[in-house]
This record gives structure tokens, C-alpha cells and sequence, in this order.
């Protein structure tokens, strides 16, 4: 199941480029190299289930291919993460289980936990690793009705700049795609639905071509649950 909408012909971007190749991109679960799995965290693990960091880590994920295979000569590494890290500070401080200088502090340190870990796929071998940046959390639906959408935006700018920051002596191997731009420009987009969500599941993981809002053009629409955009 992906984080948008199932069932459609339009694919999740790591699969995008993966066809621009003429390859699949196949879940680790069933056999091939894609290792990404929803409620991942950056370096930790353990909360409850589905909840931000629930599921096996970025660090973990890494270590499971490493353990299992190596990169070869013109394999091409695509990682993103953190925006789940973002989620989880972002409601230990409206919880009021933290100041803001505490959530700096802790963003600062899973940037470079995360840099780090990009850092060790091209210790381990890997040539061309393309890492997306973060897009901007708070202008999500999910934001707003959280009340978060200043917090999360700076959320999301800080550790996009700390990640950049931290790969700056990786320019070699790593291509750094800016998400966050686009994201940006996307929704500069007058005639798109940026208020609401196109699935009427509440995850878009159980979104598919049959839960969509009834006459809704799903093309028309940002988003496909309160935080996941569509296609």
C-alpha cells in the first residue's frame, strides 16, 4: 500500500524514477530493494503502532540492505526521510512534553543522524545517491487543523538546512532534489484543491480509486489524506 492513492497509473515518485530507467521498483517485503515503510523515523523505533516511528528505522532499513547485498557499480540510491521525526516533536510540544529549544535540538540532531546514514551508503560503496529534501509540512491540512502550521513549516525548514548542510562534502555522490520547492510551487497553483483531501478514507494508505470524494477529479487535488499528497 502506498501513502496516496492505490490503484492509479500515476506512481509514487522513488517508482517514478525507477521507470525512467525501465526497472520496477519491488517492496523489500516481496523480493526486491525498495526498504521504505510508513511511520519510519530517521534513527529510532518502538512507539506504538501506527504512530510516527513504529516501524523499522531509516538506520534500520540501510542495515537490512547492507547486511543483505551490496551497491554496485551503477546502482542508483533514492532516500528520504525525517518528516515523521518532524510529526513526533511537533506533538511532544503541543503536548507541552517539550520547549521549542528542546525540539530544535532534537530536529538538529536526527539531520545529522540522517546525513549520517547517507554518509554510510557512500562509505559502503554506493556511487549516485539521490536524496529528496522535505516539503513543507506546514502548509499540509494536517497543519492546520493542528494549529501548527508556523511550528511546522520552520520544523521542516530547519532540518531541510541542517540535512543540506551536513552533505555539503558529498556533492561526489549525492544529489540533493529539492522537494520542497516543488512542493512549494505546487502550491502556488490557483486552480488546485489545497483545503481538502481527495480520499475519503482517513490514511491514504486505504485510499484507492473507489474512495474518492464523490465527482472529485483526483488530479484537481494537493492532497490525498490531511498529509500525503496525491500522485
Amino acid at each position: 500500500q502506498k501513502w496516496t492513492i492505490n490503484g492509479v497509473a500515476t506512481n509514487i515518485w522513488t517508482e517514478t524514477v525507477a521507470g525512467s530507467y525501465g526497472l520496477p521498483l519491488i517492496a523489500q517485503a516481496a523480493g526486491g530493494t525498495s526498504y521504505a515503510v510508513g511511520y519510519a523515523c530517521v534513527a529510532t523505533n518502538g512507539t506504538a503502532a501506527g504512530t510516527p516511528c513504529s516501524t523499522a528505522s531509516v538506520r534500520d532499513q540501510i542495515s537490512a540492505f547492507l547486511s543483505a547485498q551490496s551497491f554496485a557499480e551503477k546502482d542508483v540510491v533514492l532516500i528520504q526521510g525525517g518528516a515523521n521525526d518532524i510529526l513526533l516533536q511537533a506533538a511532544l510540544l503541543a503536548a507541552g512534553l517539550q520547549t521549542q529549544t528542546q525540539m530544535d535540538a532534537a530536529l538538529d540532531t536526527t539531520a545529522v543522524a540522517f546525513a549520517g546514514e547517507i554518509k554510510r551508503t557512500v562509505d559502503a560503496g554506493a556511487k549516485q545517491v539521490a536524496v529528496a529534501n522535505l516539503p513543507d509540512i506546514g502548509k499540509s491540512i494536517y497543519a492546520t487543523h493542528q494549529a501548527q502550521t508556523t511550528v511546522l513549516s520552520a520544523a521542516t525548514r530547519r532540518f531541510n538546512d541542517k540535512v543540506k548542510i551536513e552533505l555539503a562534502n558529498l556533492g561526489a555522490n549525492v544529489l540533493l532534489i529539492d522537494q520542497e520547492l516543488f512542493f512549494n510551487r505546487v502550491m502556488a497553483e490557483s486552480n488546485l484543491n489545497r483545503t481538502e483531501a481527495v480520499c475519503t478514507s482517513p490514511l491514504a494508505k486505504d485510499c484507492t480509486t473507489s474512495t474518492l470524494v464523490p465527482g472529485a477529479d483526483p488530479t484537481r487535488y494537493v492532497f490525498a489524506d490531511n498529509l500525503h499528497p496525491t500522485p
